[in-house]
């Protein structure tokens, strides 16, 4: 009780952001004094307090909500524009989440060769001078997922790359595992798509733009590899 008689509401000064175990108790604490206010003035005091330790309490679990599903993050770039992350989830789902986010907003644009531009795997790069093609999105994809690099840094990213860096495993393997490098061609290779982890299928960077298709997109005689990469955060 204050001194004029109202309620002295507890003072929390949170350097970290509120639980939701301790939003949640904090919300009884309050429902308690509200129904044994001893007079209608100090009830109606707490009852405002309760309605906003309630308001806490949902803006807690919507933001604990997020943090634990894949959403995207938004940074400004050097350059003055804004580039964007996946957070959230596991490392899987942040990488089929980047894939249909990607889908949907990237420009539309293809280019082998190139100046290489970092952190524009789910919008695409800014400029059609700049690099985009299917090993370079590959490769962006873990970056913007915050994983480690397939390719650990190496400049030359591209399928040989990919093919030399990779775990060799099955078909079997890459229908049932998400990130997989499935490869297609002989030798060096000429086109790369990421395994979805459900069947034959993937996501892939081309003509149009960031698309799915299957191991056996290019038909019969086609020679497909495939290169697991460990999902480790960076």
């Amino acid at each position: 009780m204050s001194k004029n008689g109202g309620v002295a509401a507890p003072r929390h000064h949170h350097r970290h952001r509120l639980s939701e175990h301790e939003a949640r108790r904090r919300l009884r604490e309050a429902q308690h004094h509200e129904e044994h206010a001893p007079t209608r003035r100090i009830r109606n005091e707490w009852k405002r307090i309760v309605r906003k330790r309630e308001h806490q309490v949902k803006e807690v679990v919507r933001r604990e909500r997020v943090a634990h599903h894949p959403h995207v993050v938004e940074h400004k770039h050097r350059d003055g524009g804004f580039h964007f992350t996946i957070e959230g989830g596991s490392p899987t789902e942040r990488l089929l989440y980047a894939c249909r986010y990607a889908h949907k907003t990237a420009r539309l644009h293809y280019l082998e060769g190139g100046a290489y531009q970092h952190g524009w795997a789910l919008t695409n790069v800014p400029a059609d001078a700049d690099r985009s093609d299917c090993s370079w999105w590959y490769c962006e994809l873990f970056a913007a997922c915050g994983l480690r690099d397939p390719l650990s840094g190496d400049p030359i990213r591209f399928t040989g790359s990919i093919l030399e860096k990779g775990r060799p495993v099955s078909r079997r393997y890459a229908e049932t595992h998400t990130g997989v490098a499935v490869v297609f061609g002989s030798g060096a290779g000429f086109h790369v798509g990421m395994s979805i982890g459900n069947g034959p299928n993937i996501w892939q960077h081309g003509t149009p733009t960031f698309r799915k298709g299957t191991f056996d997109q290019f038909g019969p005689g086609t020679e497909v590899r495939y290169r697991a990469f460990d999902l480790v955060s960076r």
